[in-house]
């Protein structure tokens, strides 16, 4: 129980910087469906444009006609695509080049940064994204960070020392979700400004 008390009170001690976003206190979820329907929600948005990566190449589907495209040169794979709630955008992360956000024609927007991970949108001009530190083999630090497009702005949800981790937004219901890296999901409300 001292275990759990200590990750909270290390997950409430927010960051200085500019605030985006009013939030509250994380706190263990309590509806245990909600962060998989919003999982759910995020990996398929009722659009017709999907979304998909394979390799170094970004799949962009619209109107049933599948396109692949090459946004930026990356020989190790990308990762985590993720189509924004009204369709235009697209965000994934580029091993070893970071996060990208092109549009559904495969043109680069940003590249907000070379740390952030595991995008999740929220709204489409935001994202939830996981920003942690390793040394090659286990996690050393993890964060949730609400950010803008361009990465200019940016907002720390959690410390890093939570090694919180698959921040997925609702903003319907100005919620996010993330688990810890022992597996505990947090819920936290969260509405931007």
């Amino acid at each position: 129980m001292k275990k759990i008390f200590t990750i909270i009170a290390c997950l409430c001690a927010l960051s200085a910087s500019a605030q985006i976003a009013e939030v509250s206190a994380p706190r263990p979820v309590t509806d245990r469906t909600a962060p998989a329907r919003a999982r759910a929600a995020q990996a398929a948005p009722e659009s017709a444009v999907k979304v998909r990566t394979s390799g170094s190449q970004l799949f962009i589907t619209k109107n049933g006609v599948e396109r692949a495209f090459t946004p930026v040169e990356c020989y190790a794979g990308y990762v985590w695509a993720t189509l924004s709630p009204d369709a235009t955008k697209v965000a994934f992360v580029a091993a070893g080049k970071g996060l990208v956000i092109c549009d559904t024609d495969g043109n680069v927007i940003a590249r907000p940064g070379k740390r952030y991970e595991a995008p999740s949108w929220f709204g489409n001009n935001h994202l939830l994204v996981q920003n942690a530190t390793d040394d090659g083999h286990q996690l050393s630090s993890s964060q949730i960070l609400l950010i803008t497009l361009d990465g200019k702005q940016l907002q720390s949800l959690t410390v890093p020392e939570s090694m919180t981790l698959e921040p997925v937004g609702d903003i319907d219901n100005n919620r996010i979700y993330f688990t810890t890296i022992d597996g505990i999901e947090y819920e936290q409300s969260v509405t931007l400004k």
